[in-house]
């Protein structure tokens, strides 16, 4: 159904406000206000499956960043199983967006030549533009997971970018603190840098609508809130990302 009354008393306030205050003598009668769009018995199927899922959808993402993130605690290779989190999201975003794309174009084909026609591709795209847009965010997360685990893994690249960053930041936090402990004891470091990483995922999930920009907003703000715990740590706070021991092959946070 296609409620016309909102549109209506819209357009009744706008000739108002342009100098036509007759209009605001119009009364919209209560009857002829919903237009039948489509009448078929398996849209009450379809409102039924989407009442029962939609509580299991809301929690969902969040199940599923917990057990992400139980893997990365309790796995030998943090890094690696940073990087294979990543993959995951990205290569199930993209296998979601060209699922999206042929559905699009099957269902655009589908009413071509109909009424409908003119307007299957705008339906569509504002039909599922929440999903499209969380897609597309979960692609970007996945990519800036990858390179978050690559920037905390053994290769040797890797190593000569992350040693560059602490140390930059070691020196820095020397120079703030006169060689002084900081505020933040440095064996404390990697706690608050996990709960960092925690309100960052937790901001993600907890947005109303989760987007690209989103993604980048909250990866830009944890960049800097773990920046900032390392200079708050003083000199000497040791490296400060997460790293695999090379003796044992396993992960930690040092």
């Amino acid at each position: 159904m296609l409620d016309t009354s909102v549109a209506l008393q819209a357009i009744q306030q706008k000739l108002v406000d342009s100098g036509i205050t007759a209009a605001a003598n119009i009364t919209i009668p209560e009857s002829d206000r919903e237009i039948v769009l489509a009448n078929t018995p398996g849209l009450a199927q379809v409102q039924t499956v989407y009442q029962l899922s939609s509580p299991i959808l809301q929690w969902l993402p969040l199940v599923v960043a917990i057990m992400f993130g139980l893997a990365i605690g309790f796995a030998r290779r943090r890094a690696r199983t940073v990087v294979a989190t990543g993959i995951v999201l990205l290569v199930s975003g993209v296998v979601i967006l060209a699922g999206l794309g042929v559905a699009e174009t099957a269902f655009v084909n589908e009413l071509a030549g109909t009424p409908w026609g003119p307007a299957a591709g705008v339906f569509w795209a504002t039909l599922l533009d929440y999903l499209i847009a969380g897609t597309q965010a979960i692609v970007t997360l996945g990519i800036v997971v990858i390179i978050a685990g690559w920037f905390g893994g053994r290769t040797r690249l890797a190593r000569a970018a992350r040693g560059q960053v602490t140390t930059g930041l070691d020196q820095l936090s020397g120079r703030m603190s006169s060689g002084r402990p900081g505020p933040i004891p440095a064996d404390k470091v990697g706690y608050a840098r996990w709960l960092v990483y925690i309100v960052g995922v937790a901001i993600v999930l907890g947005s109303d609508v989760m987007s690209v920009s989103s993604v980048l907003w909250v990866t830009a703000l944890v960049a800097g809130l773990v920046t900032l715990a390392q200079l708050l740590a003083g000199g000497g706070s040791g490296e400060a990302t997460l790293t695999e021991t090379p003796s044992v092959g396993e992960a930690t946070i040092v």
